[in-house]
């Protein structure tokens, strides 16, 4: 079975707020403290329009990504000397 054909041109900013569910005020932000998005700003001023690659924009989203799982295998395993006796209830002596 063949992979499908990746996305290809650009996103305006209308489309980005809708995807990511963020406002057009909030991402006009982003590209100051956010240095590696990819866009493409064309014009001056009040006349400026936002592209963003598709492909890349969704790449760097996923870059962006905090607290990604760790593999079970790399949880550190507790020694059995250093595991706490079981408490007992009061009266069940």
């Amino acid at each position: 079975m063949s992979e499908p054909m990746p996305e290809r041109g650009y996103w305006t900013i209308e489309q980005v707020s809708a995807f990511i569910g963020v406002p057009k005020k909030t991402l006009y932000k982003w590209p100051a403290q956010y240095p590696t998005m990819p866009v493409l700003a064309t014009g001056t001023g009040e006349r400026t329009t936002w592209y963003f690659p598709i492909e890349r924009f969704k790449k760097w989203l996923r870059d962006q990504e905090q607290g990604k799982p760790r593999a079970r295998s790399s949880l550190r395993q507790i020694p059995s000397s250093q595991k706490s006796a079981p408490v007992q209830e009061p009266g069940s002596a």
